[in-house]
């Protein structure tokens, strides 16, 4: 049974905002075993969707044109770390964990959609 490449990226992307919602809630009653499960629900969805990206590539760009797209597909997805890596901690000072949690929730949700 074949789902098709866009059914999955939407499936996979919920997985990711799943996992996201449920690892803020873990982090705010102080659950470690929700905070995991959280995780492993995001981590499923988040690599999956790296394969949905590259599968939608493939099918989208000649043989010849592909090495472009895959890497600029890579290169903004290392770029969206290193900015989280930067920048939270310095919004960590302003505003509390549970604050930075809830708006990393909602930058999920809008690069979902």
């Amino acid at each position: 049974m074949k789902f098709g490449i866009r059914t999955m990226y939407m499936v996979f992307g919920i997985f990711i905002l799943l996992g996201q919602f449920i690892f803020s809630f873990g982090c705010q009653k102080y659950s470690m075993n929700t905070m995991l499960i959280g995780r492993i629900i995001f981590g499923l969805g988040g690599e999956c969707i790296n394969i949905c990206q590259n599968a939608m590539i493939v099918k989208w760009f000649f043989k010849s044109e592909i090495a472009l797209p895959l890497g600029l597909t890579i290169s903004v997805s290392r770029l969206g770390s290193v900015m989280n890596d930067v920048a939270s901690p310095m919004m960590i000072v302003h505003v509390s964990i549970f604050n930075l949690l809830d708006n990393n929730l909602i930058s999920e949700n809008i690069k979902f959609t």
